[in-house]
C-alpha cells in the first residue's frame, strides 16, 4: 500500500484551532435612487429592477441584482447606490489543531497505463443497503479500482513520532 505523505514544510499551527463557529459572507443586496433618467444600456429585466418611478422618470428607485452593475451605477451623476453584505454564522465541528498539505504521488492506472496524481483520482460510492462500497475511478478511462491501494498519512502520528518544529 502506498502512503500519501504530509509535506513536513507545510505543517503549521491553526490559529483557529478548536473553534466551532465561523462567519461567512452571506447574501448581498443593493438599492439605488436616481435623480434624472437612467441610461438605456442597463438590462432592466436582469440587472436593475425599478420599484418606484416619480414624475415621468425624473426620480427612479429600485433594486440592483448584480455587484458589477452596482459599481457601474455608482459612477453615474445623480445616482446614489447603497450596498450591503450580510454575514452568516455557521456552526461546525472543531477546527483542527494543525494546517498542512500532502505531497501527491502519481499512480499508474492498470487499465489505460496513464499516470494520475492521487488527488486527481475520482471516487464513486455504492450502497446496496447491506454494504457500502467506495471505488477509485480513473479520470481517463473510467476503470474502477485500477490503481494500487493508497492511504493518507495521519497528522497526529506525524506530530507524535517526529515532533517537527513549527
Amino acid at each position: 500500500m502506498i502512503t500519501v505523505k504530509i509535506d513536513r514544510e507545510s505543517i503549521s499551527r491553526n490559529p483557529n484551532a478548536n473553534k466551532t463557529l465561523s462567519r461567512v459572507a452571506g447574501y448581498w443586496e443593493a438599492h439605488f435612487v436616481a435623480e434624472g433618467k437612467l441610461p438605456d444600456h442597463f438590462d432592466f429585466e436582469n440587472d436593475v429592477i425599478i420599484t418606484t418611478q416619480y414624475f415621468d422618470g425624473v426620480r427612479t428607485e429600485g433594486i440592483i441584482s448584480r455587484p458589477d452593475t452596482a459599481d457601474e451605477m455608482s459612477l453615474l451623476p445623480g445616482v446614489t447606490v447603497k450596498q450591503k453584505r450580510h454575514w452568516e454564522t455557521i456552526f461546525h465541528q472543531p477546527l483542527p489543531k494543525y494546517l498542512y498539505s500532502y505531497i501527491y504521488p502519481n499512480l499508474i492506472c492498470e487499465v489505460c497505463k496513464s499516470e494520475v496524481p492521487v488527488n486527481k483520482i475520482d471516487h464513486e460510492n455504492f450502497d446496496d443497503d447491506e454494504y457500502f462500497y467506495t471505488y477509485t475511478v480513473c479520470p481517463n478511462c473510467k476503470a474502477h479500482d485500477s490503481f494500487e491501494p493508497y492511504e493518507f498519512e495521519n497528522i497526529n502520528t506525524v506530530m507524535e513520532n517526529e515532533k517537527p518544529s513549527i
